[in-house]
C-alpha cells in the first residue's frame, strides 16, 4: 500500500485508500503509513481522484482535528466531487463512532463554512425507479 500511494499512476494511487479503508485498523497502526496517506491528499498537483478517495478515507485513520487540517482547505474545491468526498468522509465517521464531542463541533464548523453549490445534477425518476423495481419483484416472485 505504501508503493501504491506513491505510484505514477493515478488510479494505483486512487485505489490505496479504499484499501486502507478496508484495512483502518491495521493500517492505522503504522504512522508512516498513515503520514504518506496524507501527504498523498494533501500534495499540490493530485489528481482528483486520488484526493476523492484520500479524503473519504482519512477521517478512519487520523484523529479529526489532523483530518480537519487537511480536508478544510479543500472545502471551497472548484471540484464538487472533491467536496463531497469530505462530507462523505465526516459521515463514514461518524457511523464508526470517531467523533468525540470536541470534533462534533469541528465537523459543525465545516457544515456551516463549507461551499454546497453544485453542478452535480442528477435528477430522480421515481416513477421509473418503483417500474423498475416492481418488474424485478414480479419476475423474481414468479421463479422463486
Amino acid at each position: 500500500m505504501g508503493q501504491a500511494v506513491g505510484d505514477s499512476y493515478f488510479e494505483v494511487r486512487a485505489a490505496a485508500f479504499p484499501l486502507a479503508t478496508a484495512h483502518s485498523a491495521r493500517v492505522a497502526r503504522s504512522p508512516a503509513l498513515v503520514e504518506r496517506l496524507r501527504e498523498a491528499v494533501d500534495r499540490r498537483f493530485q489528481h482528483f481522484q486520488v484526493r476523492v478517495e484520500g479524503l473519504r478515507c482519512l477521517p478512519m485513520l487520523l484523529p479529526f482535528s489532523a483530518y480537519m487540517r487537511v480536508a478544510w482547505r479543500f472545502r471551497f474545491d472548484a471540484n464538487v466531487r472533491v467536496r463531497r468526498a469530505i462530507l462523505e468522509g465526516v459521515l463514514a465517521a461518524l457511523d464508526a463512532e470517531r467523533l468525540g464531542e470536541r470534533d462534533l463541533e469541528l465537523a459543525e464548523r465545516l457544515l456551516n463554512d463549507m461551499l454546497i453549490t453544485t453542478s452535480d445534477f442528477s435528477p430522480q425518476f421515481r416513477i421509473r425507479e418503483r417500474y423498475v423495481e416492481l418488474y424485478r419483484r414480479l419476475g423474481s416472485a414468479r421463479r422463486g
